[in-house]
């Protein structure tokens, strides 16, 4: 601004106009997922062969086999699973349906966790939706989901032969 004389005693300001222009910076922020990779692939469990002695009764359980789904995950991840049972689309059952060529009867294979406080794993469908049925915690940035599979009898008589059943799991990050 300057300050130039006026006419009869008087000041006037004369302000040249300027254009300032403002250049936003706009920040590109690479986004990137907290995910998991799985490290177990293509995981097959064997189960001990049992007599059919060692299931004694509906409800009974018998050669219980621990296996570990294997994961590296980056720090801060919550993970939840939901398991689905790839013969059933049926989630209010506690145990898998046998698969094709499955020849036992009388006994079916059964899911749970496995930690301070064991619980018999529910199925649900293949979706990683927050709140998907029967999804449950893993915990957070963990190493693995431990599980472990057992023969269970569900009917009163057991018939020998082979069982199989085959699991999806779908993680989900919240």
């Amino acid at each position: 601004m300057s300050v130039v004389g006026g006419g009869e005693g008087g000041l006037s300001c004369v302000s040249p106009l300027e254009t300032v222009y403002i250049q936003p910076t706009v920040a590109h922020p690479t986004i990137s997922p907290l995910t998991c990779s799985v490290t177990t692939r293509g995981l097959q469990v064997t189960l001990p062969t049992i007599a059919t002695g060692a299931l004694n009764g509906m409800g009974s359980s018998a050669g219980d086999t621990p296996f570990d789904i294997d994961l590296d995950c980056p720090s801060g991840v919550d993970v939840h699973v939901t398991v689905t049972d790839t013969n059933s689309a049926d989630t209010s059952k506690g145990y898998l349906e046998p698969g094709s060529g499955s020849t036992a009867s009388g006994v079916v294979l059964r899911l749970h966790t496995r930690g301070a406080s064991p619980q018999v794993v529910q199925y649900g469908p293949d979706s990683p939706v927050q709140g998907n049925t029967n999804q449950f915690p893993v915990g957070e940035s963990p190493a693995g989901i431990p599980l472990s599979v057992q023969y269970y009898q569900n009917d009163s008589a057991v018939t020998a032969g082979s069982i199989t059943g085959q699991i999806t799991y779908t993680l989900s990050y919240q």
